[in-house]
């Protein structure tokens, strides 16, 4: 045949095969990772700024490395042009390459405020404080701030996705956080994008200057992705589809137009989350 006097025969690439088998694939733009079935990484390619993950800078690997700093935690992969992310059991989020060139994962800390109710003994102590209070307004306020506390906790992300210099994360509670490829740490406020009216982040598409976001409600907003990245919630859609069935196709159209499609990453179908929390703003 033609293609097998030119080489074009795909051949299989160790160490996969019957035992190791590779379940999933992410793309950079010279470097490969692969997840297998026993939650390990493997990655092979250019690793000039550190997209491998080895611990040290190399240049090239031209066969699958064990990225050994992941151990057999990753539950999900994801790659931009010159870094990459991977998601573990935990539902923790890691980072290497890019910009800074680091060859280790790095822990990405994405945290969230909450509000929870102070103990009964607390209340009572802010209590007596308000009755310093000559405003009724100001008295109702305080009260309100004896009774609720907010504290910083973890997120527990269900799925990450990248493009280009962009990363992005989506929480078990329907939260988007994305950032740039320079970026290892958020602030707990302000990073996060949310839809209001109880709705959830279902699905996220990212290509270029374009990040796609469709809701449980089958719309699927468009917007610059610098904006969405810097604005958070306070950025305004592109472009507002409704009634959305195929999102693949549906991202693909809006967000690729008049351009090729080869390094958009959209994902799969993100499972319901497991904490049942409205993500209303």
């Amino acid at each position: 045949m033609a293609g097998h006097e030119h080489g074009a025969v795909p051949v299989p690439i160790g160490p996969f095969g019957p035992t190791l088998v590779a379940s999933s694939v992410a793309l950079g733009r010279e470097h490969v990772l692969v997840r297998t079935n026993t939650s390990q990484l493997y990655a092979w390619g250019r690793g000039t700024e550190g997209q491998l993950g080895l611990g040290t800078l190399v240049a090239s690997a031209r066969t699958p490395q064990h990225v050994q700093a992941l151990g057999s935690s990753c539950l999900a992969v994801a790659a931009g042009a010159d870094f990459s992310l991977a998601l573990t059991l935990a539902g923790a989020v890691y980072q290497w390459g890019g910009p800074h060139r680091v060859p280790t994962p790095q822990h990405v800390v994405l945290n969230e405020v909450v509000h929870v109710e102070r103990p009964a003994r607390d209340q009572e102590r802010a209590q007596g404080f308000t009755e310093a209070y000559a405003s009724a307004r100001a008295k109702k306020q305080a009260e309100r701030q004896a009774k609720v506390a907010e504290t910083v906790v973890p997120v527990r992300v269900v799925f990450v996705t990248a493009s280009g210099s962009t990363a992005a994360a989506l929480s078990d509670k329907g939260a988007l956080y994305q950032w740039g490829a320079a970026t290892f740490e958020l602030p707990p406020t302000g990073a996060a994008f949310v839809l209001g009216s109880n709705r959830r982040i279902r699905r996220v598409a990212i290509y270029g200057d374009r990040t796609g976001v469709l809701s449980d409600c089958g719309t699927l907003r468009v917007y610059e992705t610098a904006k969405l990245t810097q604005q958070g919630s306070a950025a305004k859609p592109l472009e507002v589809v409704h009634d959305v069935v195929d999102f693949a196709v549906a991202a693909r159209a809006f967000l690729c137009t008049k351009r090729r499609a080869q390094h958009m990453a959209y994902d799969v179908e993100v499972p319901p989350p497991t904490l049942l929390h409205d993500t209303a703003t």
